[in-house]
């Protein structure tokens, strides 16, 4: 057995099995191997072989790779007797492919972390959207607040009378009076050629 990153490579040799795939099968079941796991079962009667690998090797590797990996690694070896060789060839390249598998469980927490971020994004976003448009109604609420206060004085507050300019023999002016009728402007202040209204 060779470990890699959590995953393992089983070798069985066996004499006869029947059928190699099934038999494969079956073990790898019984020995309650793992989608991160691969075995390799060799027949030494009539000098076969079968790599049996988990779900997630076998999705990182893929049919026609695996059969590229055993016919570059396994075939001419294992052909000419070397079993050794063929079993180191096969090992380490397997290894290339199962360090970087990561199980479906590690792809699915990764993805839900993703997503996690994202909406923590999006609710900040919104908070500060929020808390932008809730300071601003409030700035607004505090200037139309001060303008009528302003102009509330200001017609609590008596205006002087405005001296138009000339147009003709007569300045034609208005007086503000206050509530009472009262003239706010004294008679000293007009001159004779003023028409008031």
């Amino acid at each position: 057995m060779a470990q890699i990153n959590g995953s393992r490579i089983f070798v069985l040799t066996v004499a006869q099995p029947g059928t190699i795939s099934e038999y494969a099968e079956r073990v790898f079941t019984e020995w309650e191997l793992t989608s991160l796991d691969s075995l390799l079962v060799i027949t030494m009667t009539n000098s076969n072989y079968y790599l049996y690998c988990g779900g997630d090797v076998a999705a990182a590797i893929t049919a026609p790779g695996m059969k590229v990996l055993l016919a570059n690694s396994m075939e001419e070896p294992f052909s000419e007797g070397r079993l050794d060789d063929a079993l180191t060839a096969t090992v380490a390249a397997l290894r290339g492919f199962q360090d970087n598998v990561q199980p479906q469980d590690a792809r699915n927490s990764a993805f839900v972390n993703v997503l996690l971020v994202v909406l923590i994004v999006l609710l900040t976003a919104a908070a500060l959207f929020i808390i932008f448009i809730l300071a601003l109604r409030a700035r607004n609420k505090r200037i139309r607040a001060a303008r009528r206060r302003r102009m509330a004085a200001a017609r609590r507050k008596p205006q002087p009378a405005r001296r138009p300019a000339r147009t003709g023999r007569y300045n034609i002016i208005e007086i503000p009076r206050d509530d009472d009728g009262e003239e706010f402007i004294s008679a000293a202040d007009r001159s004779d050629d003023d028409l008031i209204l």
